[in-house]
């Protein structure tokens, strides 16, 4: 509890003290469920043919679904793999098929629901596929982390990138827009348009190959004209 409690509190400070970085809404779990209203029993909904899907086209916030409180019979919870929970929300259940809808963490490796009075965990699933977050402190755009799905990464006042996210960030000005949304996934107004040797242009070097070649025979061609000019003299 202490956990989610300072994951939480870090969550509504980074949304409310960073507004620089511009980011858009993360996207949505969608649980499809089952409840048996005759013998109770809450299961994933057998007619769905996926149990929990990412959905793009809602925006949950993530900021209401930490701040606002919610009571229930039943108890979602998210971990990371290693036990620590991320998140949880307590639900109702409705009589036969209906979808429960929470915002996308993509720290999430778990889905746990568990019954409230007794803790008893009756449903889990795994989430490792939906994962765009390594957690290893360094801004990986190549493998889909943006500031709108891995705040620990690329959510920083002061980010680390990788080197492929350092090259699109210097192509694009310092703003990665998604191609399909055309929403801001990552701007970092700090960032400075320092380019290792080893990014540099190509067409750069390509043009001071084609150049090099043809200044060096403009200078042989001087030489040998100066030469020719001293002999000539020289012969008077």
């Amino acid at each position: 509890m202490l956990k989610n409690f300072f994951y939480s509190l870090f969550l509504i400070v980074f949304l409310f003290s960073y507004p620089s970085l511009k980011i858009a809404q993360a996207d949505g779990f969608v649980i499809s469920l089952y409840f048996d209203k005759n013998t109770a029993i809450l299961s994933f909904d057998k007619n769905s043919t996926q149990n929990i899907v990412v959905d793009k086209n809602i925006s949950p916030s993530i900021q209401e679904f930490v701040v606002n409180e919610t009571s229930g019979n039943y108890i979602l919870k998210y971990d990371d793999g290693n036990s620590s929970e991320i998140a949880s929300v307590e639900f109702n259940a409705e009589d036969g098929p209906f979808k429960l809808t929470t915002p996308y963490f993509s720290l999430a490796k778990n889905l746990k629901i568990s019954e409230k009075s007794s803790e008893k965990e009756i449903l889990s699933a795994d989430l490792s596929t939906f994962s765009t977050c390594n957690g290893n402190g360094i801004c990986e755009v190549e493998k889909r982390e943006t500031a709108q799905n891995c705040i620990g990464d690329c959510g920083n006042k002061q980010n680390v990138y990788s080197e492929q996210t350092k090259k699109i960030l210097f192509e694009s000005d310092g703003k990665i827009i998604d191609p399909e949304t055309k929403e801001i996934v990552l701007q970092d107004p700090l960032f400075f348009k320092v380019v290792p040797s080893s990014q540099k242009n190509p067409q750069t070097k390509k043009k001071f190959s084609v150049f090099a070649p043809i200044a060096f025979f403009l200078l042989l061609f001087l030489l040998i004209y100066i030469v020719y000019k001293k002999r000539k003299k020289f012969n008077r």
